[in-house]
């Protein structure tokens, strides 16, 4: 899906707004935090998920993540780092939550953030940041697709339609990642189902 947009889609090619004079980013194989100035950067991606009341973001000025981190963000870097990319931007590491000055900057632009990022990372079914990605680490499996077997044919249930689940979603109900969504132009919307893909161009599903 990704290489098929990237490659043929030119409604979904847009260059990174040039109002992003610094963004910090995840770089997802050495686990560490970096900056860049001036747009001059690879393609990240970006996550979007909801961070739950008993989550603690990042604070001060730590360069190496910390060791534990909530799962959907543990579990969204080895997705990012699966599917070839780099770079991980997620608001409560990258941006510096106590200062203000920092988040004031850094909020001003999530908007060119998302719509900048190569593609975003839905945590659709997640209600709080150690929710994980279904499917993409044992520690949280998919839930299994109904099925039942009469003779020899096996008649299987359908997954949820995308406008159902997105729909019931605890992402949905949030205005903030309902805006992040919006913003980007390539979406991965991870369920405890299966996989919905959408972009400016296309809809894809398992």
């Amino acid at each position: 899906w990704l290489e098929r947009c990237s490659t043929h889609h030119e409604e979904c090619q847009a260059p990174v707004s040039k109002k992003i004079d610094i963004i910090r980013v995840i770089d997802v194989v050495k686990r560490v935090l970096v900056s860049y100035r001036n747009c001059n950067f690879a393609r990240y991606a970006a996550l979007s998920y909801v961070w739950g009341k008993a989550f603690q973001p990042r604070m001060g000025d730590l360069k190496d993540l910390p060791q534990v981190l909530p799962r959907t963000i543990e579990h969204a870097l080895l997705a990012v780092q699966q599917m070839g990319l780099r770079y991980l931007w997620v608001d409560s590491i990258c941006i510096k939550q106590d200062s203000p000055e920092d988040k004031a900057e850094q909020i001003s632009i999530m908007g060119d953030i998302y719509a900048g990022a190569f593609m975003t990372l839905i945590a659709l079914d997640g209600a709080d940041a150690d929710s994980g990605l279904a499917g993409v680490n044992q520690a949280v499996p998919r839930t299994p697709q109904p099925f039942l077997n009469i003779g020899s044919l096996r008649l299987m249930a359908r997954c949820p339609r995308f406008d159902y689940a997105l729909r019931n979603s605890p992402w949905m109900q949030r205005g903030w990642t309902y805006q992040e969504g919006i913003l980007s132009r390539r979406c991965i919307f991870i369920s405890t189902s299966q996989v919905y893909y959408l972009c400016n161009t296309m809809y894809c599903s398992e």
